[in-house]
């Protein structure tokens, strides 16, 4: 269990007791530069790369947060069905804001979640250091480090996806129990607990485990506050409910119903109970023998970080559907343990072989990580994942400054892999077939699709004939054949423009 104050007792090397002030500079001049250099990492590469990592960062957000601006949407059944609470389509629809009545368009919409994400995921950083802190001050450096350049972190950051958002603030409030404190800091780690269940329910198991590990037998230092404050966030959720479904947490009821009871979302895969540590060895690939030996060197004081990624992980093996996305908290968790053993490991080579080592053994592990980092993520495989929407992306940017575009249909390719209508930012209809693969006979699709007086822009793969009188006017590359996304066009029908509401 975590002390009542972990940094009372911290001396420097001289032997004098380091003051509150002292240890704050400290924190500043680390992190100040590792923060920075993160925030650019992560601005550069989804910059560099759009990618979408998850059609429910966009549709389930994103478009539920532009819909409090504009009436038109494409609208999942997740949303028709109160599934969904609004409260993190909310917080987004305050950041598209500004750039929506700054006149950004769909990529000033996109720019502005993005930097909103990149900010919000330097949270994971910071707790790495702060944790890391409570053992050396080479733990929170090669924690912060680690978290600020691993691919997978760098790959979700500036994705505004539930699992991410309450990644962050499980970490967070790890962070701040484990340094323990007054009644405040409880009761702002509550907080952080209470919106990363409402942001993710199946994270309830872990949350609930948190409280109890660090709250204890302490009833009025830690419980009272912690769950004084936990209690905030879900209060507002309910609120938040009430106004925009008619009761207070229906979408918590909903989704228990429909997913937990009637079993719907086994209808989009089932996988085994043991599929999580494919995805592991898929992501990780020679990494993850090594990592796995790593999380079990350091010891005391992380033993909590380790029970709860366990937790995570363990509880969404037994849910049928599954997808690497949900246990990201886990993920998160297991490479910060393998950073602080990798710090531990060569702390004890270092000790036992002096001259072996021609450098600074945190340096040397920095560098490990660094490499396989990029190593991995320029991988193949991975290029797929940063790819994914990247074609679409680049078209609709290029669709948004036609003046002449009046509506936009979908032929072998799917709507779910575009930014939406807020990406493109324009009031017209989507035309779209559910389902469809470009493997299938196109013959009848077209015919199907190619309704004259709804649109003038087609998008397809790249080995798609476009029928007549569309023509190709523009390409944008994806990451792999048969995903570049060639726009075809025609003069412009003649139909009064409304706001559209989509459902799938």
């Amino acid at each position: 269990m975590p002390g009542s104050d972990p940094d009372a007792s911290i001396y420097s090397l001289s032997g004098r007791k380091i003051s509150a002030q002292s240890r704050f500079c400290n924190w500043l001049n680390d992190l100040f530069f590792i923060l920075f250099a993160a925030l650019l990492l992560r601005l550069t590469v989804s910059i560099a790369l759009p990618h979408i990592v998850h059609p429910d960062e966009i549709f389930q957000v994103v478009e539920q947060a532009y819909s409090f601006y504009f009436e038109d949407r494409v609208i999942p059944w997740e949303i028709r069905g109160n599934l969904r609470g609004w409260l993190w389509p909310m917080i987004i629809g305050g950041v598209i804001f500004p750039s929506e009545k700054l006149g950004g368009g769909g990529a000033g919409i996109a720019f502005s979640v993005l930097l909103f994400m990149s900010l919000f995921s330097l949270a994971g950083i910071y707790a790495a250091y702060s944790i890391g802190m409570l053992k050396s001050r080479r733990h929170a450096l090669v924690g912060a480090i680690v978290a600020a350049i691993w691919y997978e972190f760098v790959w979700f950051a500036g994705n505004p996806l539930n699992e991410a958002a309450a990644t962050y603030c499980i970490l967070v409030a790890i962070a701040v129990l484990l340094r323990g404190g007054g009644a405040a800091r409880f009761a702002f780690a509550g907080a952080c607990l209470g919106l990363a269940f409402v942001f993710r329910l199946q994270y309830a198991p872990a949350v609930a485990f948190i409280a109890l590990y660090c709250g204890g037998l302490a009833f009025r230092e830690k419980w009272l506050p912690m769950v004084f404050g936990g209690l905030i966030p879900v209060m507002i959720f309910g609120l938040v409910d009430w106004l925009f479904i008619g009761l207070p947490f229906q979408s918590m009821y909903n989704y228990f119903v429909v997913n937990l009871v009637q079993d719907k979302a086994s209808e989009f895969g089932v996988l085994s109970t043991i599929f999580y540590v494919y995805f592991y060895t898929n992501y990780w690939f020679y990494l993850f023998p090594i990592i796995i030996a790593l999380v079990f060197v350091p010891k005391a004081p992380f033993q909590l970080l380790w029970y709860v990624a366990i937790i995570i992980i363990l509880c969404h093996s037994l849910i049928p559907h599954k997808e690497y996305r949900f246990v990201f908290a886990g993920t998160y968790l297991l490479i910060m343990l393998a950073a602080f053993g990798s710090v531990d490991l060569a702390d004890h080579i270092f000790k036992r072989y002096p001259n072996i080592l021609f450098f600074p053994a945190p340096a040397l592990v920095v560098a490990f990580w660094a490499a396989n980092s990029l190593l991995i993520a320029s991988s193949e495989r991975m290029a797929l994942k940063w790819s994914y929407g990247k074609a679409e992306v680049l078209a609709f940017r290029w669709l948004e400054k036609q003046p002449d575009l009046c509506g936009l249909g979908f032929v072998a390719t799917d709507l779910l892999r575009s930014p939406g209508k807020s990406g493109l930012h324009r009031s017209i209809p989507f035309i779209w077939e559910e389902n469809h693969r470009p493997e299938a006979d196109l013959t009848g699709k077209l015919a199907i699709l190619l309704k004259p007086d709804t649109y003038n822009y087609l998008l397809v793969f790249q080995d798609v004939k476009p029928p007549e009188p569309f023509v190709q006017k523009a390409c944008f590359p994806g990451g792999r054949e048969r995903h570049s996304a060639p726009i075809c066009g025609r003069e412009p029908a003649r139909f009064d423009l409304k706001p559209i509401s989509t459902s799938y």
